[in-house]
């Protein structure tokens, strides 16, 4: 196998002294040697990491994870038939097959469907998706323990590698938002700096909590200040919340012997929500969009209740978030929230032209046994939205979202 190296240095012999000092294994040489792929080799990957303070190569999935991004250029597979499709997709996940060996040896209890490049662009096809917005579900880059700041940076570097190149190959089909390694505030920094700078990120893919923290927390503060300065959008996916139990992070959701997404997902995005409320997140951090999965979960239940107890007194009452609520935030369908849920929001006068499109692919049709013809039914079929809205619903009001 040919060998290409695209560096930047002025003589052979400057490069073979730099790779000396790095490389310090076999397994070192296999992660930095390999066939560049489009210009982008895993030289790049590694070298990029290290000047943020990420060593891949201590991780020995490192090479798995890198060769598998490579597959994306090499392997180009034909498309189906897209020429009806017109549809935005808000909500659709990908699992890397390094990303669910590591699922599934670190937290086996999280169930982690089958996906594959093919039948995505598949259900896209026979759904009439023209754009697939992909993000990391729960668990995010958090799949080793409280602490372990390094290899989760890894993880997260390593899957908005594996996006960036699925965009790149397929700029027609699919945008992403780039998961990050909170609640570790400088490594997600740097990773949004490199997401924003490097990928061409659509924007930020987060968790209703890191780690038991949630998004009020004053912890986050300077993470969120930076990504103000970006004016970009926030995507928040519900995952399973914890709890400090003699110094160790444990489930704390109370629905056992049932699915846990259908139940308490939809709680703990409520919980996030008046969390980041409480604590004036989205209000101090004015150039950003805030996007909610599943309409927002249980968040309609529940407003009324904060927005009207004179404990929280009044600059907490819901005229003085009304605007942030009905403008900057954004909710998407998947779940399905359509035909009953959605409505919750229409009671705080949340426009139609905030909803969006969401499949949650593959998560909704392996687990839930959804499929793609009865999410769109739900939509078409919903009487209380026009056409038009219809229409924007499926195919526009994303972009408002994101930078799609």
């Amino acid at each position: 196998m040919g060998i290409r190296i695209c560096y930047p240095y002025s003589d052979f012999a400057s490069l073979v002294l730099h790779l000396l000092l790095r490389i310090r294994s076999f397994q070192d040489a296999a992660i930095y040697f390999s066939t560049t792929i489009d210009g982008s080799s895993r030289f790049r990957i590694i070298e990029n990491a290290k000047k943020d303070g990420i060593d891949l190569v201590q991780f020995n999935w490192t090479n798995a994870a890198i060769a598998e991004i490579g597959r994306i250029r090499q392997d180009v597979m034909p498309l189906p038939d897209f020429s009806r499709a017109t549809k935005i997709d808000i909500h659709s996940h990908i699992i890397p097959s390094f990303y669910e060996a590591l699922v599934k040896a670190n937290l086996p209890s999280n169930r982690v469907p089958a996906w594959n490049l093919q039948d995505h662009l598949a259900f896209m096809s026979a759904n009439g998706i023209a754009r697939s917005v992909v993000s990391i579900s729960t668990p995010g880059a958090n799949i080793f323990p409280s602490g372990n700041a390094a290899p989760n940076s890894a993880v997260a570097r390593l899957t908005n590698e594996y996006m960036f190149a699925l965009a790149k190959t397929y700029p027609e089909r699919f945008s992403f938002v780039a998961n990050m390694p909170l609640p570790y505030i400088e490594e997600s920094i740097v990773e949004a700096r490199y997401a924003f700078d490097k990928l061409n990120t659509s924007g930020i893919g987060l968790l209703s909590s890191h780690e038991g923290q949630y998004h009020g927390s004053k912890a986050f503060a300077r993470f969120y200040e930076y990504l103000d300065t970006k004016s970009t959008g926030v995507f928040y996916h519900p995952t399973i919340p914890l709890q400090e139990v003699n110094g160790t992070l444990v489930p704390a959701y109370p629905s056992y012997g049932f699915v846990f997404a259908p139940f308490d997902f939809l709680f703990d995005t409520a919980r996030n929500i008046m969390n980041m409320t409480a604590a004036q997140t989205m209000r101090e951090n004015r150039n950003l969009r805030f996007g909610f999965a599943h309409c927002a979960g249980a968040w309609a239940s529940v407003a009324d209740r904060y927005f009207g107890s004179p404990v929280y007194g009044p600059t907490e009452s819901w005229e003085n978030y009304a605007e942030i609520f009905q403008t900057r935030a954004f909710y998407d369908t998947a779940g399905p929230m359509v035909p009953h849920a959605v409505q919750g929001l229409f009671a705080y006068e949340i426009p139609k032209t905030q909803l969006m499109y969401g499949t949650d692919f593959p998560y909704s049709i392996e687990i839930q046994n959804l499929t793609g013809a009865l999410l769109n039914a739900l939509i078409d079929d919903a009487d209380f939205f026009s056409e038009d809205e219809k229409k924007r619903i499926f195919e526009s009001n994303a972009k408002a979202f994101l930078d799609i």
